[in-house]
Order: C-alpha cells, then structure tokens, then sequence
C-alpha cells in the first residue's frame, strides 16, 4: 500500500527558488530588450565590449594626435612668432652695416675724384652706388612691410632710421656738390658763402646722424631683450 502512495515532493529549497525567479526575471529583460542568453548572448557580449575597446582606443590615438599636433603648433609658435621678428631685425642691422660700408666707398670715391678730376670714372662709380643704395633701401623696405604685421613699434623704429638716411645721402651730395664747386679755387674754399653753407648742412647732418644712431641702439636692445 504504501509503494502506490504518492509520496509528496520535497519543499523546494531558497536558493533554487531565487535561481528561478532570476531565470525567469533574465528571460523577461531578454525579450523585452532583444538580448540573447546563453552562449550566443554571452558571445555577442564579448564581441561588443571588444567594439568599445576598439572604438576606445580609437578615439584615445585621435586624442594623442590631436594633442601632439596642437603642441607642435604651438610650439612653431612659441618658437617662430618671437624669434622671426628678431630675424628680421638682424637682417636689418645687416642690411644697415652694408650701406655704411656704401657709404665709405662714397666718401673714397669722392676724395679721390677731388684729386683727380675724372668726372667719367667718378660718374661711373656714383651711378653703381646709387644702385647699391637703392637696393638697399628696398629690401630694408620689405623687412618694415613684414615688421608691420607683427611688430609695429618695431616697424616705426626703421621708418625712422630710413628716412633719416635718405635725409643723410641728400644732405652727403650737397656737401659734395658744393666741395667741388668751390674747392677748384682754394682761395673760393675760403669764402663765406661756402663756410655757411657747409657750416649749416653739417649741422644738420650731425642731428640726423644723431637720431640714426639713437634708434640703431634702441634696436640693439630689441635684439638682446625678451620682447
């Protein structure tokens, strides 16, 4: 009798009916959201935490390049924006020792055209310095053009400086002229007229040779300085 009675069943244990409800619980999320379960979900799981990683490490290269090229930029920059003005004033300062030099070849040119009278070779030699001047004058023009763009203060400083040395060489060939239209006579070098007249331009040519060589040591500074 008692082999034909139903034996009752076991009362089911906590734990297994948590695991239940949580199959049941992952299996309502999985339908309602689409995701798999079991080996194929676990699988696509795997390979979309891969994705992020892949996309991660993606963004993390663009990120570090991106931060390396605005680095270099800034770094040209750092490096161009204060140096290439300087550069220009060195050019100038080069370019200004090559018209003194000009310049003393104008005075040697002179003193011997003085003594010799060779009006042909002295116009010869006048007209290559006036090329030499006005070469000169124009790529010192260019460096001012650049200055200007970065550098006004800086720009100014050699506008000045530039006319003062036109002011100069206009003021150089008056003397000139009149040192050979009155030293043919010794006794016409003597004269008032020429004492005057040569008395006034020197003057004014101490003042602008004055305010050049001021400004040649303002920049002197710029070179030397942190600006």
């Amino acid at each position: 009798n008692d082999e034909n009675t139903p034996q009752p069943h076991p009362p089911p244990r906590p734990e297994d009916t948590l695991t239940r409800a949580r199959s049941k619980e992952t299996s309502y999320r999985s339908s309602w959201t689409g995701t798999k379960t079991g080996k194929e979900g676990r699988q696509e799981e795997k390979e979309d935490e891969e994705r992020k990683d892949g996309r991660a490490a993606s963004f993390g290269r663009m990120d570090r390049k991106e931060g390396t090229s605005d680095a270099v930029d800034r770094t040209i920059q750092g490096v161009q924006e204060p140096s290439a003005p300087k550069q220009l004033l060195r050019d100038f300062k080069l370019k200004q020792e090559q018209r003194a030099q000009t310049y003393s070849e104008m005075n040697v040119f002179f003193k011997s055209y003085l003594k010799d009278r060779d009006v042909k070779r002295y116009q010869t030699l006048c007209k290559g310095l006036t090329q030499k001047f006005k070469s000169i004058g124009e790529e010192i023009l260019i460096i001012e053009k650049n200055l200007q763009q970065t550098k006004k203060h800086w720009a100014k400083l050699i506008r000045r400086i530039q006319d003062g040395e036109q002011t100069k060489l206009q003021l150089t060939v008056k003397m000139q002229v009149l040192q050979t239209k009155f030293c043919v006579d010794r006794d016409q070098k003597e004269s008032p007229e020429y004492q005057k007249l040569m008395k006034a331009h020197k003057r004014e040519l101490m003042q602008i040779i004055e305010v050049i060589n001021e400004t040649l040591e303002e920049i002197k500074y710029l070179l030397h300085s942190d600006e």
